[in-house]
């Protein structure tokens, strides 16, 4: 016979929060499950995030939302003894122009700025 033991568990509460910044980089990428979503680096965020493309408002691909100001809403993880920001969701508050022209599919190599 085997003997079980039983421990309460303890709950644990996840509070919002939310990053805003400008987007240095992005990359589309595939998760392990097949769903697609964005990998991006944000201006003062010292790790990539990754975002599924369902969860993002207003912008597409990667192409869209380079150097625009998003805002991330997610919860905070802790790993390996340090936090981490784990986003759900991802919201274009200013779209840049290089962005705005990504999304009408227009090829300019001048500068932006």
């Amino acid at each position: 016979m085997q003997k079980l033991t039983f421990e309460k568990q303890a709950k644990t509460i996840e509070r919002t929060h939310s990053i805003t910044g400008k987007v240095l980089y992005a990359e589309d990428y595939v998760a392990s499950n097949n769903v697609p979503g964005v990998n991006i680096q944000l201006e003062g965020c010292p790790y990539n995030l990754r975002v599924l493309k369902g969860s993002i408002k207003g912008a597409g691909n990667a192409a869209t939302l380079m150097a625009c100001t998003v805002t991330l809403t997610g919860i905070m993880r802790e790993y390996n003894g340090k936090q981490y920001f784990n986003p759900k969701d991802l919201t274009v508050d200013k779209q840049s122009k290089q962005a705005s022209m990504a999304a009408s599919k227009i090829a300019y190599t001048g500068d932006f700025d």
